[in-house]
């Protein structure tokens, strides 16, 4: 039996520095998450034929009316969402707004400071559905005053409330699958190769090393593994439904495991996928 939907979600990464026609892997999962249980439109303004404005982003807001934003906020695009958080929260103060992503997760007072209501630090898998039902559920009274979950900072009258950070979601085969359909795909595809920009993805999450010149809280956790059975089951499904040749793995550290990569790319060849 299908779920019922309570509320409705717009998910946004605004754009980067330098932008890259792309749509954001871990924004997407994120999205696919809280569309088990709410109305989500997602929204990467990094593509390379159409490019929202603030105002373009006030028009959907009062078209779709969410009753949660959440911002997707790298370094690199840290300026630009900060901008569009201040004109959208001008424009719809008593609209909540929640960001995840490397850059808040680090500064998260700063994008406290910043118009931005709930900060999710590390990996949002587990605390983001919990955290929008909190906040949908009691929107007609305090929703700060329902909050008591690990990852999630906040200001409840002028404390600080910081609930450190998020729980690691161990199994990866549950919070890998990403539904592309919530995003506005004629945003994205106009050629035949733009569909490759579906072609990227992780296998695995976390690292065991501690190197000076990358090592991060976020990144350095527990190695954890997508099984080779739900890896081939994401290339399959990206060829078949939208027709894509290329593969990028974006893991940290894929060969890590020389057993797996060989076991991984042997059921590459064996399902005749080299060859697509």
């Amino acid at each position: 039996m299908e779920t019922m939907k309570k509320g409705r979600v717009l998910v946004i990464r605004e754009q980067d520095f330098g932008r890259r026609h792309s749509i954001n892997y871990g924004m997407a999962i994120i999205a696919t998450i809280l569309n088990e249980r709410f109305d989500v439109k997602a929204i990467d303004n990094n593509s390379m034929y159409t490019s929202y404005s603030a105002n373009d982003f006030i028009h959907v807001v009062s078209a779709f009316r969410p009753d949660v934003i959440c911002f997707s906020i790298a370094t690199i695009n840290a300026y630009t969402s900060y901008q569009t958080i201040e004109i959208l929260k001008a424009k719809f103060p008593n609209l909540p707004i929640v960001a995840g992503g490397l850059h808040v997760s680090h500064k998260f007072e700063e994008a406290l400071e910043r118009k931005i209501d709930y900060v999710v630090r590390g990996e949002a898998d587990l605390v983001i559905t919990p955290l929008l039902e909190i906040i949908v559920n009691n929107k007609e009274d305090n929703p700060k005053e329902h909050i008591n979950l690990s990852g999630v900072s906040f200001y409840r009258d002028n404390e600080l409330i910081s609930g450190g950070i998020c729980p690691l979601p161990m199994d990866l085969d549950e919070c890998s699958h990403i539904d592309y359909h919530l995003f506005n795909l004629s945003d994205y595809l106009k050629t035949r190769k733009d569909v490759n920009i579906f072609g990227g993805f992780i296998t695995q999450r976390g690292c065991p090393f501690n190197c000076f010149f990358c090592s991060d809280i976020f990144i350095r956790t527990k190695i954890r593994y997508r099984s080779i059975g739900n890896i081939l089951r994401e290339i399959e499904l990206l060829y078949s439904t939208y027709g894509i040749d290329q593969i990028c793995i974006n893991d940290a550290d894929f060969n890590i495991s020389d057993d797996r990569v060989i076991g991984l790319c042997d059921e590459i060849r064996n399902r005749g996928l080299h060859e697509k």
